[in-house]
């Protein structure tokens, strides 16, 4: 969004440049497509924070999960061990 800012403000030291270098009309019309431009890239920017948004909860979930497997397999590695000292000492 920082860039999309340092964006803006140097288009409008460019806009204001040009207006008194063309007719208003011309002026207008290429004001309202930049402001258009700059809509459908704010829009874009919105669709990757929301996509963002979602990987991140992805990623979150997946390091949940895999530590919720590394407990497991190391509670069952423990379970072995006990076992097999069980076995060992005759309990």
């Amino acid at each position: 969004m920082v860039l999309f800012e340092q964006s803006l403000g140097h288009m409008k030291v460019v806009l204001e440049a040009l207006e008194g270098c063309v007719r208003r009309t011309e002026f207008q019309e290429f004001r309202d497509e930049v402001r258009q431009r700059f809509e459908q890239v704010d829009q874009r920017f919105e669709q990757i924070d929301r996509h963002m948004a979602l990987v991140v909860g992805e990623l979150r979930a997946l390091r949940k999960d895999v530590a919720s497997q590394a407990q497991a397999a190391e509670l069952h590695a423990l379970d072995r061990r006990v076992t097999a000292l069980e076995r060992h000492t005759g309990l």
